[in-house]
């Protein structure tokens, strides 16, 4: 009896505090609204955008609602904060923009939520999950990392160090690029897998695959291939087997892992700024010059919110100067996938680095609200959120299967750096197609959920 009451009681709670953050999240939401439709000033609406986030990512209604809302919250109050004046200032239009985008896409999703787990039947279908990589997987990533390192080599040879000057990475032709950053997917399907970790076994497929991308200066993918990792680590809790197989990450690997992507985000940028003769101003100067300060929080400010605001900018130009698309004929959101074809063809850097200049070789990418709206305006908003929707559903699919939680974290980064690019490249296509090919050799079995 006592065990009865007891979780009832517990049952309470969470159906009391998934109650109580519903109605903060549609508070939040109704003073987002009227922030943008009375016009008030940039500080208001940017900390009621704010608030609205810190609400949405507990607002308990799928897991892409939850962590959507973390990257938003980390990315845009970076991002959005008014400390500098680098590349300029941002306007509120600006700001309503990307604000409207988010309230629709997250309210949207969380009515979408609530209406599924309505209409949801009971399913007693058993979990498929996905074994430890087999003989062939391994033979298939064996052969696949030669290759790689076959192109890591050559573009070494030919062009330099590249991870000591980043601007040489400009100069890799586009399918020797893709060919070395094609075995970044291979960690997320290992990571995937229900097995016991070895040193082996994180050499061959976690350190070895990631490090041709990060020695050609893709810090960017690498990182997110590595919170891809992390996100199969939290979501697999909800399904693991009852038996010995279930690995949990200890104190020690999630510091390493920390200390990792810190690494990939912040030494790359200062060795950039220190590296001699470098055009960029040093740390300290860029510290003087953008923030106005010698605060030590701002050297841990600068590298998130000099690159952000630098998309954030271009978006800002975009939206204040009504500037459109001249330079292709298909959308710049689509510009790129054509890189891959016969001849010569403008890739959407490219052409955004024509209508506004650029001092580096590689082009410019204003982010997916810049990219979208260049061509399609207001209509940007609801591309987004058509989206989001799609990854949604894949995440439904996800409880159902390890491939599908594969392929539902792979297209939730790939979203997040679409987010801060701004433009499809043909990479992310790619992308499904080798951890496709993975996971069609690898050892199912379906068993009990816990």
């Amino acid at each position: 009896m006592f065990s009865s009451g007891s979780n009832a009681s517990s049952r309470n709670t969470v159906t009391n505090n998934a109650t109580f953050w519903r109605i903060l999240f549609a508070s939040a939401a109704i003073v987002l609204a009227v922030m943008l439709f009375s016009v008030f000033s940039y500080r208001w609406t940017y900390w009621s955008l704010i608030v609205f986030l810190l609400c949405s990512s507990n607002v308990q209604c799928g897991i892409t609602v939850q962590y959507l809302s973390y990257f938003l919250l980390g990315y845009l109050s970076i991002a959005l904060l008014d400390v500098t004046h680098y590349r300029g200032v941002v306007a509120l239009e600006t700001l309503q923009l990307y604000s409207l985008t988010v309230l629709i896409s997250l309210v949207g999703l969380v009515i979408i939520d609530l209406v599924s787990v309505l209409l949801k039947k009971h399913d007693n279908r058993r979990y498929i999950f996905l074994g430890p990589f087999n003989k062939i997987q391994r033979n298939i990533v064996i052969c696949h990392l030669v290759i790689v390192y076959i192109a890591l080599v050559y573009v070494y040879e030919n062009l330099g160090i590249v991870v000591l000057n980043q601007e040489l990475r400009f100069a890799i032709p586009t399918s020797v690029n893709y060919i070395i950053k094609s075995s970044i997917y291979i960690p997320l399907v290992y990571w995937s897998s229900r097995c016991l970790r070895t040193k082996t076994a994180y050499l061959l497929y976690i350190i070895l695959p990631l490090l041709p991308a990060t020695l050609i200066g893709s810090r960017g993918t690498v990182v997110m291939v590595l919170l891809g990792m992390f996100s199969v680590q939290a979501l697999q809790k909800r399904s693991t087997l009852v038996s010995s197989q279930k690995t949990r990450l200890k104190s020690g690997k999630i510091f390493l892992a920390s200390f990792v992507l810190i690494g990939l985000i912040y030494v790359p940028y200062y060795l950039r700024r220190l590296a001699p003769g470098t055009n960029y101003l040093s740390p300290k100067e860029a510290l003087h010059e953008y923030f106005y300060s010698d605060s030590f929080v701002g050297y841990l400010l600068m590298p998130l919110h000099l690159g952000f605001k630098e998309t954030i900018m271009l978006t800002n130009n975009i939206i204040v100067k009504q500037i459109e698309n001249v330079h292709t004929n298909i959308p710049l959101f689509f510009a790129d996938l054509l890189t891959i074809l016969p001849g010569k063809q403008t890739g959407a850097g490219e052409a955004m680095g024509g209508l506004f200049g650029t001092v580096t070789a590689g082009g410019l990418t204003p982010g997916i609200v810049g990219g979208l709206y260049i061509d399609f305006r207001n209509g940007s908003i609801f591309i987004i959120f058509a989206l989001v929707t799609v990854i949604y559903f894949i995440e439904r699919f996800s409880r159902l299967s390890d491939k599908f939680l594969v392929i539902y974290v792979l297209s939730f980064i790939q979203f997040l750096h679409l987010f801060h690019r701004g433009f499809v490249k043909p990479e992310y296509l790619f992308a499904y197609v080798i951890v496709s090919f993975y996971l069609v050799f690898g050892n199912y079995y379906k068993g009990k959920v816990s």
